[in-house]
């Protein structure tokens, strides 16, 4: 599938996962998380795809930025609106 700057994408992707503070030794989850999001295209290359979920079109500005791994991609689709 080929993207461009501005299109809509479903997203389903595998997440890493951290723990944090003292924990036991034998507390640990290696499984990854699934998760799944909705997003513009800011900018993709051959390792990351960059969604934002807010624009301030007068300012040209976005936020809501998430930066994900293409390898950890298992599902893209583009969404019509």
């Amino acid at each position: 599938m080929t993207l461009n700057n501005n299109d809509l994408v479903y997203v389903e992707w595998m997440d890493h996962a951290t723990g944090s503070g003292w924990l036991p030794d034998d507390d640990v989850n290696t499984d990854p998380v699934p998760c799944r999001s909705i997003g513009w295209v800011l900018k993709h290359d051959k390792k990351v795809l960059v969604l934002f979920a807010m624009e301030d079109t007068a300012a040209k500005v976005t936020s809501g930025r998430q930066y994900i791994i293409k390898g950890c991609i298992t599902k893209i689709k583009k969404v019509k609106v």
